[in-house]
């Protein structure tokens, strides 16, 4: 089921020694919030970050969640970030429903059925 990330993890494993004794702090100080939607890449950008210039958080929205901040205040004391942005991108699932909307359709299972997980659990 998951041979495709084990081989390309082991091609990762290839290039990685590159990386070491480069520092895991955001050598350009920032830190960029934004969706795990895939069609939206930080990197991929013409003026985005390259590897190793800042630390990518994604949540569903790139919405400033409890867990986005606790990772942007852990980011800015231990890993250099001192600028933060939030990147959304258009046509974006979550714009347009509130949180309330949201937690409805979690509970219901809707958001779950129409990605193929079935209903959660109880």
């Amino acid at each position: 089921m998951f041979d495709d990330l084990i081989e390309a993890n082991r091609r990762y494993r290839t290039e990685f020694p590159r990386f070491r004794g480069v520092a895991g702090v955001a050598a350009k100080g920032l830190a960029v919030l934004t969706c795990i939607d895939f069609t939206y890449r930080p990197a991929g950008h013409a003026r985005a970050p390259r590897r190793r210039n800042a630390k990518i958080i994604r949540n569903a929205g790139a919405r400033v969640t409890p867990d986005a901040l606790r990772s942007l205040v852990l980011a800015a004391n231990l890993l250099g970030v001192t600028r933060v942005c939030v990147v959304q991108h258009t046509e974006c699932a979550m714009v347009g429903s509130t949180d309330e909307e949201l937690r409805a359709a979690d509970r219901s299972g809707a958001w779950c059925r129409r990605v193929g997980l079935g209903v959660p659990r109880e």
